[in-house]
């Protein structure tokens, strides 16, 4: 690795670490400048900004979660491949607990939106090859019918997008009152609704898409509003 290259990667290990652990609202340039002794040039000649570095944080959280998704060897037949491709897109389902509860307030914030939605493109580009495959084996067994498959695949992997910023949005509302331990009926109802409207674009089986747990979700959603407490 060229020294530059190794020095911009430092310089994204140390602020992912310290966004982690500090929050991304309080962990400064210049934190992250003194846990490595380097001048403020340095970081200016690698990342236009805070903003920028944490994009580019998860862009390449994006493009690993798909690589894993390679290593797991043999593709999943039929829609059961399918589900499993949308599945490891979603965030909640791969990345880490420090990751995302650094990473979710981070959408509320001005310059949440422009971190966000190269994210989500990020995750689109990385996990479209692996469905337009999971595609192949489900055209073949009759599970799913399309025309365009890149059509197609890019539709879910929108759907998918929009759905995971959707319930972030939710579970960054505070729980409070003696409810707050409850699953959250809205949050069901609107994990069906995608699930739902991802089988019809597919024209798939009614109840064939299991994208994520809501055990799961519900259980992030209270350590993300112990934290705000």
């Amino acid at each position: 690795m060229l020294k530059g290259d190794l020095r911009k990667k430092q310089i994204l290990d140390t602020a992912e670490k310290l966004f982690c652990l500090n929050g991304y609202e309080a962990t400064s340039v210049q934190d992250i400048l003194d846990m490595l002794h380097l001048s403020k040039g340095s970081f200016y000649h690698h990342y236009e900004s805070k903003e920028s570095l944490l994009s580019c944080i998860c862009e390449n959280r994006a493009a690993a979660s798909a690589d894993e998704e390679k290593q797991k060897g043999a593709m999943l037949s039929g829609i059961d491949g399918v589900n499993r491709i949308l599945s490891a897109m979603i965030p909640f389902n791969g990345e880490g607990l420090h990751f995302l509860k650094m990473i979710l307030p981070v959408f509320s914030l001005p310059e949440g939106q422009t971190v966000r939605n190269r994210y989500q493109n990020a995750l689109k580009q990385a996990f479209s090859p692996l469905l337009l495959q999971a595609f192949d084996s489900a055209v073949a067994a009759q599970e799913v019918f399309f025309d365009d498959a890149a059509f197609t695949a890019g539709v879910c992997l929108d759907l998918v997008n929009d759905m995971w910023v959707s319930i972030s949005d939710r579970m960054l509302v505070s729980a409070s009152g003696p409810d707050e331990n409850k699953e959250p009926v809205e949050l069901l109802f609107l994990l069906d609704q995608y699930r739902r409207v991802l089988e019809r674009v597919l024209m798939a089986p009614f109840g064939s898409l299991n994208l994520i747990g809501l055990e799961d979700l519900n259980r992030l959603r209270q350590e993300i509003n112990a934290e705000k407490r």
